[in-house]
């Protein structure tokens, strides 16, 4: 199938391809990708998956729907593989926060499909950084990117199209922040991203 236009990302979650005894597993739309993100991170109330000695394969485009510097319909794509104690896919309400590193640990197959279209912005996820002049923490600084964290993992066949990120003492990268414990990335695309850090 070919990346959709129309019907973007509008923050849904799609938890039902996802099951604790199989090993391979297949992703077709932004709400199951995003669902991903959930399980890996622990958020939503998800119970959290490092999917290790697991794969999961895309087998279309995804248009997450936001792009540039604009997050227009306010879509919050968290890393995949960090979460914050909050627990949830939401833009900043103060508050005591601190995050959490939760790796991805499998196999991610991305068939030759692009990922496209999705801004990360730290003042608009929840975070534990004090900027110093509110006294409470207000802002995410942990990972920015497509993956957070990478931990003994893989992610091959796969495009990033149209990533862009605004964050301060944040480490970012375009397809995963951190890699760690002999991660492999193969076969990699990267076209049209401006991820932007400031402070770090």
């Amino acid at each position: 199938c070919v990346i959709d236009t129309l019907n973007l990302w509008t923050g849904g979650f799609d938890y039902n391809w996802y099951n604790t005894t199989d090993t391979s597993f297949v992703i077709a739309n932004a709400e199951q990708l995003a669902g991903f993100g959930a399980i890996v991170g622990g958020m939503n109330g998800q119970t959290q998956d490092s999917f290790k000695d697991k794969t999961v394969k895309l087998i279309c485009d995804i248009n997450l729907g936001d792009k540039e510097s604009e997050n227009k319909s306010n879509l919050i794509f968290y890393p995949i593989g960090y979460t914050n104690n909050a627990g949830n896919y939401t833009k900043v309400s103060g508050g005591s926060v601190t995050s959490t590193v939760n790796s991805f640990e499998g196999t991610f197959n991305g068939q030759g499909h692009t990922i496209a279209n999705f801004y990360q912005n730290t003042w608009e996820m929840f975070g534990d950084y004090n900027d110093g002049y509110s006294g409470t923490p207000n802002h995410y600084k942990d990972a920015m990117g497509l993956f957070g964290y990478v931990n003994g993992g893989t992610v091959k066949n796969l495009t990033v199209d149209h990533f862009s990120s605004d964050g301060e003492f944040t480490p970012t990268g375009v397809i995963a922040a951190y890699a760690d414990g002999d991660s492999t990335f193969e076969n990699i695309a990267i076209t049209n991203c401006n991820p932007r850090v400031y402070n770090t």
